[in-house]
């Protein structure tokens, strides 16, 4: 078994997202501009130079082996979770009360991220056994969970999802806890991979209508202000995500890297309202 492989496996599941294609235009600064969408049209799946785009810290086949011998071995995993609204937004499974609970593609309610990882594992590896232990927490800095890590996640997980980007508002004054987090999780005795996920904001807060930002944009905002584009918190705790990941040899996927080109470019089903809706601007993982 090629244990490099799957990597790339995780990251299509967590990157093959349907959404509503939008033609856009070009106007103004570079910006795009939406036409209406239309109905029940969605984008191709992404390539796989998309993919790998993606792809800033491989993992080393040591630290990956773990996981893949437990999974080739017929055994179940317990998928972890961890950060703030993007991680809630990832889904779970049996947390009743946990707004996780919302995207356990359950009934009419949609699927979460980790909710379609799972099912892609359960493809692959399948196992009535395999669970979600999703421990985000809205609004929360990577300090409170580093502080008191196993009162929110259980200590018997193989494979832990980390989201810090996009609290990197808050994060990137706490960056020495990332690496924190990470250690402890590797000292368990299951070994677990420890992925991190990063989600930056990439366009406007306070401008309407929103844009995306420009090599040289000031940020607004009363936890931004002083930040130059590119220079922002959110790319802060991308590097210190990526610089941990390279160190201890686990994986790290960037959705940002690999979209942006595509959302610069104002290709089709790549403008804001395809990636965000209304809400906001970091890069999107649902």
């Amino acid at each position: 078994m090629s244990v490099v492989f799957y990597p790339s496996a995780a990251t299509v599941s967590l990157l093959q997202a349907e959404h509503t294609t939008t033609p856009m235009r070009k106007v103004g600064r570079g910006s795009p501009v939406e036409t209406p969408a239309t109905p029940h049209l969605h984008a191709p799946l992404l390539s796989n130079a998309t993919l790998d785009r993606s792809i800033r810290v491989l993992g080393s086949p040591a630290s990956l082996d773990p996981l893949f011998r437990r999974l080739a071995s017929g055994l179940p995993i317990t998928l972890g979770v961890l950060g703030a609204s993007v991680g809630q937004n990832a889904g779970c499974l049996d947390q009743p009360g946990k707004r996780c609970m919302g995207y356990s593609g359950i009934g009419h309610r949609p699927k979460g991220w980790a909710v379609r990882f799972l099912e892609h594992i359960n493809s692959r590896f399948p196992h009535n056994g395999h669970r979600i232990d999703n421990a985000a927490l809205d609004a929360t800095p990577v300090g409170a969970f580093s502080n008191c890590l196993f009162s929110h996640l259980s200590a018997d997980v193989h494979l832990v999802i980390a989201e810090w980007g996009s609290m990197g508002n808050h994060n990137h004054h706490q960056l020495p806890h990332i690496e924190q987090v990470a250690t402890t999780l590797l000292a368990l005795p299951a070994r677990p991979v420890v992925l991190h996920l990063s989600v930056q904001e990439w366009c406007t807060q306070k401008i309407s209508p929103r844009q995306f930002y420009r090599v040289g944009d000031l940020l607004m905002g009363r936890t931004t202000n002083g930040f130059v584009y590119p220079d922002t918190p959110w790319a802060r705790v991308d590097l210190e995500s990526t610089r941990v990941c390279g160190h201890y040899q686990q994986p790290c996927i960037s959705v940002k890297e690999a979209l942006e080109p595509h959302v610069l470019n104002g290709e089709p089903g790549f403008g804001l309202s395809d990636l965000t809706g209304n809400d906001w601007c970091p890069t999107p993982i649902s």
